[in-house]
């Protein structure tokens, strides 16, 4: 049978698949005991999913399957999607090339942790699986059948056509002069022909990874000549700066730092009991380095890292862990100890403010999905005086908000965490073009930068 006949065959049957996908085409997590998913370009734990299409670069999945000592039958597969994340009308046989799907068998046993685990990986492209074409795409793996996803991920492949010349701005409006963030940027197109930039092109600006409260679907203001489009908007692109994350070193149970304020381990496992967290809208900016609210997987008590450290968790300089952690990226000993190695620790989180009667406080980051989720929401205890929550984190190192959420779902942390111009951020901005008679976004360029570093 011709490869043309089969496509005519299955393209029905692939459409109707798409509409009616059993998952969502966001991040998301199906399964409680799926834990620590990280999704990243190469080795580079803090980077954004974002590859180059004629590259020999990869993105790397991993993540652990909790409570599981056996290997599960997880296959994968990825589907090509328009700017707005909505399916594209592309078959598979027109942005793949080989196959549409493949089996996840890179896995290894967790050892010498108090409670088993599976670790999977997964690298793409590989031998199964090539892009050809490039715009947004969902990674979704599932078991046996794709009406039981496992985790959903999203990520961007691009083709670069244009340069994107990025400029951080004083806010246009008054009020938000210094609490938010504003982007403005220009993008140039020698010698790449963009004909009706204004219809044909949109852009996607995005604050340290998140889709969230991502600013979309946005045009060029301004097109002085056919080289150039300008994003100059007044009071567009712009973002709550927040503040520093809050950082959470689990990586030593040896050697806790002094905020840990209780570790034990009981029948059902490692107990960290954190010192309560302080409201810090109303706080004096401090700055200090962060991850931008994500996480990085790393176990300190590793036979052969103990050695080196002669100072107590607490005083162990960051600077010096995050150069010792890239340095050693490439150490297998290292992707062993930290990614199968490392323990799950229950860890108890509590915020010292009064109760809210118009509102509910949740744990925020990438560890949340950067999504506000049932399991990450705080409950007010009396004992206490302030709102609780337990999270089953394995060791490493971690950002997170505490965020409050009205009655009309908003999100808000300028009370817990506050809003500080200063505030160094990450921003990544994606430019999506799609040509006449052309039936899908290409992504033709994408550019991260940082605010204030």
């Amino acid at each position: 049978m011709s490869r043309t006949l089969l496509f005519l065959i299955c393209l029905p049957v692939l459409l109707f698949g798409q509409k009616d996908a059993p998952y969502f085409f966001k991040d998301y997590n199906y399964e409680e005991g799926i834990k620590s998913v990280k999704f990243y370009s190469a080795d580079l734990e803090l980077s954004f999913p974002m590859i180059d299409l004629r590259s020999s670069s990869f993105l790397t999945l991993a993540f652990d399957d909790v409570g599981s000592d056996e290997a599960r039958d997880f296959q994968y597969k990825i589907i090509h999607c328009n700017a707005d994340w909505t399916p594209s009308d592309l078959s598979s046989f027109e942005y793949l090339d080989r196959f549409d799907e493949g089996d996840l068998t890179d896995y290894e046993f967790s050892f010498g942790t108090f409670n088993p685990y599976t670790h999977y990986e997964l690298r793409l492209p590989n031998q199964d699986i090539q892009w050809t074409v490039s715009g947004n795409y969902l990674l979704v793996v599932y078991e046996d059948e794709e009406e039981n996803p496992i985790i959903t991920r999203r990520f961007v492949v691009v083709d670069n056509q244009v340069v994107i010349q990025p400029q951080l701005v004083v806010p246009a409006s008054i009020s938000n002069y210094k609490t938010h963030q504003e982007v403005d940027f220009k993008v140039f197109h020698q010698g790449f022909e963009i004909r009706n930039p204004r219809t044909r092109v949109q852009a996607a600006i995005l604050q340290n990874g998140r889709w969230d409260n991502a600013v979309t679907a946005l045009p060029p203001f301004f097109v002085p000549n056919d080289e150039t489009m300008d994003f100059d908007y007044q009071n567009k692109i712009k973002f709550p700066a927040g503040r520093e994350f809050r950082n959470l070193d689990l990586r030593s149970i040896k050697y806790p730092p002094e905020y840990v304020v209780a570790l034990e381990r009981f029948d059902d496992g490692w107990y960290a009991t954190l010192e309560k967290d302080m409201e810090r809208g109303d706080l004096n900016k401090v700055f200090y380095r962060d991850v931008n609210g994500s996480f990085i997987i790393e176990n300190a008590d590793a036979p052969f890292r103990i050695g080196a450290r002669t100072t107590s968790q607490s005083n162990f300089d960051f600077d010096q862990r995050f150069r010792q952690l890239f340095n050693d990226i490439n150490d297998e000993d290292k992707r062993i100890y930290h990614d199968m190695g490392a323990d799950y620790l229950n860890v108890l989180f509590s915020l010292d403010v009064p109760k809210m009667t118009n509102k509910e406080v949740y744990l925020f980051g990438e560890l949340t999905n950067w999504q506000i989720r049932d399991e990450f929401k705080m409950a007010y205890n009396d004992k206490v005086s302030g709102y609780v929550s337990k999270q089953y984190l394995k060791q490493g190192f971690y950002n997170y908000y505490y965020v409050t959420v009205d009655d009309k779902s908003k999100l808000d942390f300028s009370d817990t965490e506050g809003n500080y111009h200063e505030t160094e951020n990450a921003y990544t901005i994606l430019i999506y073009h799609r040509a006449f008679g052309q039936r899908y976004d290409a992504v033709i360029g994408g550019f991260s930068f940082y605010a204030n570093r």
